[in-house]
């Protein structure tokens, strides 16, 4: 766990400039911004149709996991492999991160070992599994090998806390990738789907997974339910080897047994098959889930519920803490139900502040962001979370803001059975517990490498250790050579670019806003400024629109609405240079200038059109020629050949490469054997006009005979969803930005061997290096000309941590050090 105070690197000190309201505040404007960054995501994979077809997607993913091994014997230019570069952790900006202490990326789902203090396991929507045996001082991910990373539910059997049950998100019909066993504390698992079949719904995420107490413990005969998507609750009674479908309908995110009376179960119901239904609600069950019963709401109207969260106290068994949010992701309600009286009553809940746009205020996203949990010592104590969090010491009476320190968005609660005071949250921002029962908290979130990076990242000309990028929840983030990143800027960080001639100025974006538009910083030495002059708000933009500088003239920027425009001078002013370039409905996706003529720039757009301009925008020609009609995510200019380029589609199909001689004017399948996944970005490499990179929803594919085969080498990445690859021809650094699992970089070059764990460079390995070490991990920058990797890299695992520093002070006393490097020359 790390206590340090905050130190951020580089660039983040040259300015200090407040950030303008809409990168405070805009993240949580409501259910209809989750809305928007969700179909950002979806609708380039569904194009041209309606909506993704989950069915294929999921169906790809798992025939890809089947055969990965295969892609080893293509051919490949890489002997090395992939390294993690973070953040495992960061410091953000304070509004809504945690201000001094590190977050994290988004944690959906806690599971605490029932006998085992310390040790848990998390679930993020893109990161996978992760496990701690130290309360969160560092973490292992444990789920790397499987058909999906994007995870949504945990549950760890509490007699036999050696199985757990994880629930996927983007889980979707007969294909799998559903439901995962493991039958030893999760250091492996098995696909579990027992014969699931989801025909009549192309995709949801796995929720509210329950285990029955009284019959835990078996790999047998263990009573499970979950709910799919807007399926209902599924049943197994031999503990997942085949289900039921006990409830037909709605959207259960919380299943609970009453403590009282075994076989007693109840489940909240979100019924969207209208705006308003009857049929939402508080649902019990007396045969352990085997039929369920609607329960009376007396004054309480839950017919426009979009989401329930229902808890249990053990110190009052017989009631059920009901929270209740709108369709439109507002606060509805909180109740309990009383078992002695059947009697659902309302609690008050004064003092939640409902204002939308409040400092603490339980915001307008309960249909994405909603946590309940009571004291099972002490039942006054409830607590409940949106946004943000607050609690009551009356029973649900009254309430105050808490936890108002660290990351917003909730998405779990966790009272401490075996400790009281003792709470665990998960949010947007990672996992933080209270040992005081909320009164103050501490981040867990010491490597912990699960924040999702939009497409845009931009590279440092020549130091390798500097990345720049935009994260979904966490606002745009610059590296420095260690696992914790520092904030530049907010909201949902997007594109950025630094200047190669000038790399202490840079530029971060952040999403579009349907009432203020675009969202793009400059920031120098000597100055931090807001510059979107000239771009027009009612324009058709993507949620995460692109900014590309021109490679050639840094001082020229380029950026995508549903048309292209240019600046001139820094982003002081920008002029559109084109109509729309789209089919008419969409907007601009991908923007490439060639290195080595300025005049020629490739435009694509999400609705499946590719525009070429020879004359710097005079003219624009509609480059479709044997390409599908999928969205279009990025192209990769030769930096020799302006005339040819690599193209890179989204969507499902047998073709997501293509490849140009003449500017576009016809374009030749690539895509050699890739997986039928999406692909988001492309790089050619300057070692030989063959040698390409793809970005792949199931991790980074290489060929070195211009896309007649393709590699899923090199190794070192789990199949994960992978938004951009940046190549630096001058440090011969491949970076890819990763959806869920952070940064990771490969080398090009033959790295010359350094002396492990002598960081100061003396020749000698001593507790001053160690020292060093310490300092680059809580982010004190390094004297002039030192870097904390590899030399730091004292186990030659890739990474920059704790371990490294310990492994250092051994070998400097003269400890035995096994497994690690330090001391030779790698």
């Amino acid at each position: 766990m790390i206590r340090a105070s905050r130190a951020l690197p580089l660039v983040i000190l040259l300015g200090g400039a407040a950030l303008p309201a809409v990168a405070q505040q805009e993240e949580h404007e409501g259910g209809d911004f989750q809305r928007r960054r969700q179909a950002w995501f979806d609708d380039r994979r569904a194009y041209p149709n309606a909506q993704m077809n989950w069915e294929a997607y999921v169906s790809s993913r798992r025939s890809f996991a089947s055969r990965r091994n295969a892609f080893a014997s293509f051919a490949s230019a890489s002997s090395g492999s992939w390294l993690p570069m973070g953040p495992g952790g960061f410091f953000g900006l304070g509004y809504w991160d945690s201000g001094a202490q590190v977050d994290a990326g988004r944690v959906d789902a806690i599971a605490l070992h029932p006998t085992a203090p310390g040790t848990m396991l998390i679930a993020s929507p893109n990161g996978g599994v992760w496990r701690t045996i130290t309360n969160g001082a560092s973490w292992d991910p444990v789920f790397e090998s499987q058909c999906t990373l994007q995870m949504s539910t945990l549950r760890i059997d509490p007699v036999n806390p050696n199985i757990v049950y994880a629930g996927a998100a983007y889980a979707s019909g007969a294909s799998g990738c559903a439901l995962f066993r493991s039958t030893d504390g999760g250091s492996t698992w098995t696909d579990w789907n027992g014969g699931l079949n989801f025909t009549a719904y192309n995709s949801g995420f796995i929720n509210a997974l329950y285990i029955d107490p009284a019959s835990a413990g078996s790999t047998t005969a263990t009573t499970l339910m979950f709910n799919f998507g807007g399926a209902g609750i599924y049943r197994s009674t031999n503990s997942g080897g085949s289900w039921s479908r006990a409830l037909t309908f709605g959207y259960v995110t919380s299943i609970v047994g009453l403590p009282s009376t075994p076989g007693i179960v109840f489940a909240g119901v979100a019924d969207y098959a209208s705006s308003s239904s009857t049929r939402s609600g508080l649902y019990r069950s007396a045969d352990n889930g085997a039929s369920w019963t609607q329960v009376a709401s007396g004054a309480l109207d839950f017919t426009n519920a979009g989401r329930l969260q229902v808890a249990t106290s053990a110190a009052q068994p017989g009631s059920v803490w009901v929270l209740a949010a709108t369709k439109g992701s507002r606060y509805l309600s909180l109740s309990r139900w009383d078992e002695g009286a059947s009697q659902l009553l309302a609690l008050d809940a004064a003092g939640v502040d409902l204002r939308d746009n409040s400092r603490a205020h339980f915001g307008t996203q309960g249909t994405y962001d909603l946590a309940l949990a009571v004291d099972p010592a002490d039942a006054r104590r409830v607590y409940i979370a949106g946004v943000r969090a607050f609690r009551s010491v009356d029973g649900g009476a009254q309430f105050r803001p808490m936890a108002t320190e660290i990351h917003c968005d909730w998405h779990e609660l966790v009272a401490d059975p075996r400790n009281r005071g003792r709470l665990y949250a998960g949010t947007d921002g990672g996992v933080f517990t209270s040992s005081d029962g909320g009164d103050s908290w501490t981040s867990l979130n010491n490597g912990l490498v699960i924040s999702m990076f939009y497409p845009g990242i931009a590279q440092h000309p020549t130091d390798a250790n500097v990345v720049l990028g935009g994260l979904q929840d966490n606002g745009s983030l610059i590296s420095n050579g260690t696992q914790l990143f520092g904030a530049v800027t907010g909201g949902d960080g997007g594109y950025a670019a630094i200047n190669p001639q000038a790399p202490s100025t840079i530029y971060t974006t952040c999403q579009w806003s349907r009432s203020a538009g675009p969202c793009i910083y400059r920031r120098s030495p000597t100055s931090f400024t807001f510059r979107t002059s000239g771009i027009v708000v009612a324009d058709r933009a993507q949620f995460i629109p692109p900014l590309v500088m021109d490679p050639s003239t840094p001082t020229t920027l380029y950026f995508g609405t549903m048309r292209l425009y240019r600046t001139t001078n820094e982003g002081a002013l920008w002029t559109p240079v084109s109509v729309d370039l789209t089919q008419g409905t969409g907007s601009i996706t991908a923007i490439a200038v060639a290195p080595t003529d300025a005049l020629t720039i490739y435009v694509g757009t999400s609705d499946g059109n590719v525009q070429v301009t020879r004359d710097g925008g005079t003219t624009f020609t509609i480059s479709t020629a044997g390409l599908p009609t999928r969205s279009i995510t990025r192209f990769a200019v030769d930096r020799l050949d302006p005339k040819r380029a690599l193209v890179t589609l989204s969507g499902a199909g047998a073709a997501h490469v293509f490849i140009t001689a003449d500017a576009g004017l016809t374009w030749t399948n690539v895509t050699g054997n890739l997986p039928d996944m999406p692909v988001s970005a492309a790089v050619m490499v300057d070692d030989g006009p063959n040698h390409f990179f793809v970005a792949t929803d199931v991790g980074v594919f290489e060929s070195t005979d211009a896309g007649l085969t393709w590699s899923n080498t090199p190794s070192g990445m789990p199949a994960v969803v992978v938004h951009d690859l940046s190549y630096n021809p001058a440090t011969k650094q491949l970076v890819a930005a990763t959806y869920g699992r952070g940064l990771f970089r490969y080398s090009l070059a033959n790295a010359a061997a350094v002396l492990r764990g002598d960081v100061n460079r003396d020749g000698v390995v001593n507790s001053f290096d160690a020292l060093l070490i310490q300092q680059a991990l809580v982010g004190v920058q390094l004297p002039t000309g030192l870097t904390s990797l590899p030399h730091g890299d004292a186990d030659c695992n890739g990474r920059l941590e704790a371990a490294d520093a310990l492994v250092v002070l051994r070998y400097a006393v003269g400890l035995p050090t096994p497994g690690a490097c330090v001391g030779t020359n790698r």
